[in-house]
């Protein structure tokens, strides 16, 4: 990982170049300063302790010795929510009922399906962050009262897994959100199928439900249908509302000291597992298959080269 900002000088750059095109270099990290601090200083961290952010994990920004983040503290899949609307409260993978509905058209269902998604995320977030909080509590019978000398236990007096006094001075619980490009896209082609067939808004439930099994030509037609990933203004759009709107959900949520949850477009290697237990998706993905790690378009989908797919993903709000 490197920290990057508007005077790093051209040596840096160059040494970097070297480095990327190295065998066996990967996945190269880059954080820009210019935009972290700004985003920091807008979840309250003092100006004096902005240089002193790092990286816990992948990519969660942290004040070293002075921020108890619990970056993985809940987990969200967005995806497994859309099968449950799209499926009468029922999972396609192990055919349990995990929280039954009323039965309601199909066609209605489809032209509504954004309301009734986040309608029913909304329920979901809420059973996620008291079951996160339940963990924070379950821990705090644990103390750390060595590392905690090092995270301002010294000064507040408190252990930094204290779930009734704040040991840090920064403290948060975090969600790693999965799928968004499976999300933008499924909405895409739901409304392609709702504007172009409507009279088949029936076979598109039950082409899920089957896997697409006998459903080639809909399924042919689902995966032709505008992708997260190409620079296309509608599907790309709808991501960044995805964000925006998810964000803001999982934010107004708090943790047990009150402090909000913290969200996280980003996942380390959870998207696999992830993806294992979600069924097939109106986007044309099929049963058990990977979502796409963290903001990124599903594999193979950016077919428009990788400007059109950065030009994608600049649209997110960072």
């Amino acid at each position: 990982s490197v920290k990057l900002h508007k005077n790093t000088p051209d040596k840096v750059y160059e040494e970097l170049g070297r480095f990327f095109f190295s065998p066996g270099v990967l996945t190269p990290s880059l954080f820009n300063d210019d935009s972290v601090f700004k985003n920091l200083k807008d979840r309250n961290v003092a100006d004096c302790d902005l240089a002193d952010y790092s990286i816990a994990g992948c990519q969660e920004p942290l004040i070293m010795g002075k921020d108890n983040g619990n970056t993985t503290n809940s987990w969200l899949n967005m995806p497994k929510i859309l099968e449950l609307c799209l499926n009468g409260g029922k999972s396609m993978i192990t055919g349990k009922v995990i929280e039954e509905t009323e039965p309601i058209d199909n066609l209605y269902l489809l032209k509504n399906i954004r309301e009734i998604f986040y309608k029913t995320l909304e329920h979901y977030v809420d059973l996620m962050c008291t079951a996160a909080n339940g963990a924070s509590l379950a821990i705090s019978e644990l103390p750390v009262p060595f590392l905690s000398n090092f995270m301002g236990g010294i000064e507040s007096g408190y252990d930094m897994r204290d779930t009734e006094h704040q040991g840090t001075p920064y403290n948060g619980s975090g969600c790693l959100i999965h799928g968004l490009s499976v999300m933008a896209d499924s909405f895409a082609a739901i409304d392609k199928l709702v504007a172009e067939r409507p009279e088949d808004a029936d076979n598109l439930i039950a082409a899920l439900k089957a896997n697409f099994e006998g459903y080639d030509e809909l399924h042919a037609f689902l995966k032709a249908a505008p992708k997260f990933g190409n620079n296309i203004k509608s599907v790309d759009n709808e991501a960044a509302e995805i964000v925006s709107r998810v964000s803001d959900m999982v934010a107004a949520h708090k943790n047990y000291l009150g402090n909000p949850f913290r969200p996280d477009w980003a996942s380390p290697t959870t998207h696999l597992t992830y993806g294992y237990w979600v069924g097939a998706t109106p986007d044309g993905r099929e049963k058990g298959v990977a979502f796409a790690p963290g903001a990124n378009p599903m594999h193979g989908r950016d077919t428009h080269g990788a400007i059109a797919s950065l030009s994608s993903v600049a649209k997110l709000d960072y």
